[in-house]
């Protein structure tokens, strides 16, 4: 039986008002303590989520590089992050794709592509899995594109720039006016042998000139049986790319006086330079001198297979300077590339390729010499400053006939200074 006044259940008291306020505190309530029994669920759901984690952590930067004119542009691309070393950074460089990892004490990479382009701008894209990238960009124009439309002629390529965008196409002869050059190449090697028993060049080995007045600061014989990586560093930068393919320590290879750089895939090369920064223990810097490396470049008469080349470098491109002693662009090539731009030779008339030779260059205050054979290729005005430059061997692939197991052997470097 009901008490009058009071509520059937619990002895409290009726109220009209009051009980829905009752109830609309209850309601609040409730849903308070919903709210904070989901909320952490799901906030714990999102921390122990790798992948939402990892998206969180990733960042992207777009950098849109405006060019002077359309052509073949070399690219060199340095990427730092604020991340430890180990954290890898996909690019995009316009319809190229690279991937890098950070190493080194400066958690820092490079790589340097060679890309063509079609429009007044170049977009590059670099994402980081850890921390934003910072980058920094430079590019060269080499050359100018080739029309690809069959039948319509291709376009005039500007003074000293190659005239071909890829492939083992033969560019046109372009003789620079500072560049004297032989009437003939010199003769294709008779047989005579060298120190390791090879067929071998019959030029002359060695600086030009008095030898009395030249003193020898580096010389590697390879003569053991594993790259000396107090000289020499054994992949650009941990394996970064370079002319087209990774750099890979496991194609570098030294038997019986011998270094032996293979192309283990279109896309795996191999390389090793003196750069003191990039993986050499000691390496090898100089300034002016003449070096000099006897090399056996594949392919077959004036015809060289993939993209190898014999260069030095400095540590600030291109107002470093860059002298490409040998390049093989599927003919045999020697160029050069500064703060003025690209001074390139084109095809250097010979049999080069398939067959030893000696290539060397004399770098002397405002003036490179090339020669090949003892004898001189050409001759350009520099503007270098005589800055520091290591040396590099490499092949890559892309420019000449490329194919797996494809390689580049070396006798000897050496280097003298005045």
């Amino acid at each position: 039986m009901a008490v009058p006044g009071f509520h059937p259940v619990g002895g409290v008291p009726a109220d009209p008002i009051g009980v829905p306020r009752l109830r609309s505190a209850i309601t609040v309530l409730a849903a308070i303590a919903l709210a904070g029994a989901v909320l952490p669920i799901e906030a714990s759901a999102l921390a122990s989520s790798p992948k939402a984690s990892s998206a969180a952590a990733r960042r992207t930067v777009l950098l849109r590089k405006r060019v002077s004119k359309a052509g073949v542009y070399i690219v060199r691309v340095a990427i730092t992050t604020p991340s430890v070393r180990g954290n890898v950074v996909d690019l995009k460089i316009g319809k190229l794709t690279r991937r890098a990892t950070i190493r080194g004490r400066r958690a820092h990479a490079r790589l340097r592509v060679k890309v063509a382009v079609r429009g007044r701008m170049l977009t590059i894209r670099a994402t980081a899995e850890r921390g934003k990238p910072t980058l920094d960009v430079q590019l060269h124009r080499v050359g100018a594109l080739v029309s690809t439309k069959p039948g319509s002629p291709a376009t005039k390529p500007g003074s000293g720039a190659k005239t071909r965008a890829s492939g083992p196409q033969t560019p046109t002869v372009v003789t620079p006016p500072v560049a004297p050059t032989p009437s003939t190449a010199p003769a294709v090697p008779t047989g005579s042998t060298g120190s390791t028993g090879s067929t071998g060049s019959t030029g002359v080995a060695g600086p030009p000139g008095d030898p009395t007045t030249w003193n020898q600061v580096f010389d590697d014989e390879f003569n053991g049986t594993s790259l000396d990586t107090t000289n020499w560093s054994t992949s650009w930068f941990g394996g970064h790319p370079m002319n087209n393919t990774s750099t890979s320590p496991a194609n570098v290879s030294v038997a019986n006086g011998i270094l032996t750089l293979t192309l283990s895939s279109t896309s795996v090369g191999a390389l090793i330079s003196t750069n003191p920064s990039g993986g050499a223990t000691t390496g090898f810097q100089m300034t002016y001198g003449y070096t000099e490396a006897r090399i056996l470049f594949g392919g077959s008469g004036s015809t060289c297979n993939d993209w190898p080349a014999f260069w030095t470098d400095g540590q600030s491109w291109p107002q470093d300077g860059e002298i490409d002693i040998a390049e093989g662009l599927g003919t045999l090539t020697s160029n050069y590339h500064s703060n003025a731009g690209a001074n390139n030779s084109n095809t250097v008339p010979g049999s080069w390729c398939g067959s030893w030779h000696t290539y060397g260059v004399d770098r002397e205050p405002g003036v490179n010499t090339i020669y090949w054979d003892g004898q001189i290729i050409r001759s350009y005005a520099s503007n270098d400053g005589g800055s520091p430059q290591y040396l590099i061997l490499n092949i890559g692939s892309g420019e000449g006939p490329s194919a797996a197991g494809d390689t580049m052997q070396v006798d000897y470097v050496r280097a003298w200074s005045h």
